[in-house]
């Protein structure tokens, strides 16, 4: 239970993360940003970090170069190269990296916002601190920490798989997971939550089956596996148990053997888009640089029909 409800602040401070219009009914509209600027505060979550770090960075940039979170730089089937990413996560959690990119990138109102947050939390951290050391420690400072290894758990199973023909394919570089025992709001949807990054998340399943009956999940050979969850999944990867991995791989088109799926999951483990391990000699398409979505809400009304 205590597990389950980091699980469901973190996914509502996400979902809330990705919309203007707030979670709330127009009654309860005085609710709004509860979860990013108090009952998040109690879990580790810096106000600004979903709302404008991960909203705009990590939606625009998706897991690419300037993606503050990236995975795809090193191998993922490496417990040595997880720990690695540890201080970056680390970095976007508490909205050091995030504030720079930002900055760097000329977006001053952004960048501002995310320091305004980040003073928010300190305030309220030192004002708890002076009123109880202890309470401080253990409901301010400790759950950051468990933010920071929770959250990059997921985010490098969610981002640990990579086309080796084309690292943009977010078929692949999204993972999405059928009957899982923990899919809160239907987070295991992640490529369409990248495709649709403001769909309530009533709409995820609806808007798989849009793009399952157009067969795009079969001909790109999605990365979609049954009957797990995103910390199984981080496990099996950096332990790398390819076997099971491979037993709970979906293939739409069932064409696939065993060592078959073996050999697709350890390619798109290991294949990297940038820096000193990149392993790619392709040409891009230009989603290296960012894409024009900023991961706010306003879904195309076209596209879920």
């Amino acid at each position: 239970p205590y597990f389950m409800n980091f699980a469901y602040v973190y996914t509502l401070c996400h979902k809330e993360g990705h919309t203007r219009l707030g979670l709330w009914r127009p009654q309860y509209k005085f609710l709004n940003n509860i979860f990013n600027w108090w009952i998040g505060l109690f879990y580790g979550v810096l106000p600004s970090s979903f709302a404008y770090g991960h909203s705009i960075n990590h939606h625009k940039y998706n897991n690419g170069p300037h993606d503050v979170v990236t995975t795809s730089d090193k191998p993922r089937d490496n417990f040595r190269n997880f720990l690695c990413y540890l201080p970056r996560w680390f970095g976007y959690a508490s909205n050091i990296t995030t504030t720079i990119q930002f900055y760097n990138e000329g977006n001053l109102q952004i960048a501002m916002k995310m320091v305004t947050g980040s003073l928010y939390f300190v305030s309220f951290a030192c004002l708890v601190s002076f009123l109880s050391p202890t309470f401080a420690f253990w409901f301010v400072l400790f759950p950051m920490g468990e933010n920071v290894l929770l959250l990059a758990c997921v985010n490098w199973c969610w981002h640990a798989f990579l086309s080796p023909d084309d690292p943009e394919d977010e078929y692949v570089g999204s993972i999405t997971i059928f009957d899982g025992p923990i899919n809160v709001l239907h987070e295991d949807y992640h490529v369409v939550h990248h495709q649709y990054p403001g769909a309530h998340w009533t709409k995820h399943p609806d808007l798989y089956k849009k793009h399952e009956k157009s067969g795009e999940y079969a001909d790109h050979v999605a990365t979609m596996f049954r009957n797990t969850h995103a910390f199984e999944m981080f496990f099996l990867i950096i332990l790398r148990e390819y076997d099971q991995m491979a037993e709970k791989f979906y293939d739409p088109k069932d064409k696939l053997s065993h060592d078959e799926k073996k050999e697709l999951i350890k390619k798109r483990l290991r294949t990297c888009w940038w820096g000193p391990r990149a392993n790619l000699n392709i040409k891009l398409q230009g989603k290296e640089i960012g894409n024009l979505m900023d991961g706010r809400p306003n879904v195309d009304s076209k596209k879920t029909d």
